[in-house]
């Protein structure tokens, strides 16, 4: 069972730090407890966190909507890296809303 949980540890760093989006959304947590707002903001909040040969290569989402894609695809890693990712929709109107949390160990 220890082997079984290292494997899963060692990939899911893998997939952490092989992904740029993923890198950005750990980056953006470090000094903050929790983040919010539209997926246009955090598509421009990530943006600017990554160097401009990452936004110019196909790793990197060229919209919202496919940032959207990639991180639910990794949540389960970003949750187990202590961020929790959510979806949700506020307000009158039921405006799209992502929220990043720091998740307490």
């Amino acid at each position: 069972m220890q082997a079984y949980a290292d494997n899963r540890e060692a990939a899911n760093e893998l997939a952490l730090e092989g992904d740029p989006v993923a890198d950005a959304v750990v980056r953006l947590m470090e000094h903050q407890e929790e983040w919010w707002g539209t997926p246009t903001n955090l598509w421009r909040e990530l943006s600017a966190r990554v160097e401009n040969e990452v936004k110019r290569s196909s790793a990197w989402p060229k919209a919202p909507h496919a940032l959207t894609v990639r991180l639910k695809r990794l949540t389960p890693a970003l949750r187990r890296a202590g961020i929790e990712y959510v979806e949700a929709r506020m307000g009158h109107r039921r405006d799209r809303v992502k929220r990043l949390r720091r998740i307490p160990a």
